[in-house]
């Protein structure tokens, strides 16, 4: 007799069909990972480019922010785990 329990993974489908999910699920993780890398591309390139050329073409300039900047715009909660737990080291 088979069961119709919605828990069991029988129940859900063949090896197929979670094999399918499962490499749907690593083709939209890939596909985010490629878009970032765009964006962050893109934003590398805009920032070698000569700002007179960026305001011809309607774009901003990025604002460089202070170091400091990011910790003045933090919750406090965040702040203080920056400021008082102790630095990593970069080989571990």
């Amino acid at each position: 007799m088979k069961t119709q329990s919605p828990t069991l993974p029988a129940a859900h489908g063949t090896l197929q069909y979670v094999v399918q999910q499962f490499m749907r699920k690593i083709s939209a993780m890939a596909e985010e990972r490629r878009a970032r890398q765009r964006t962050r591309a893109t934003a590398d390139m805009l920032e070698q480019m000569d700002p007179r050329l960026l305001d011809d073409i309607g774009i901003a300039p990025q604002k460089t922010s202070h170091p400091m900047q990011d910790l003045v715009q933090s919750a406090p909660a965040v702040v203080a785990v920056k400021v008082l737990s102790p630095q990593r080291k970069a080989g571990h």
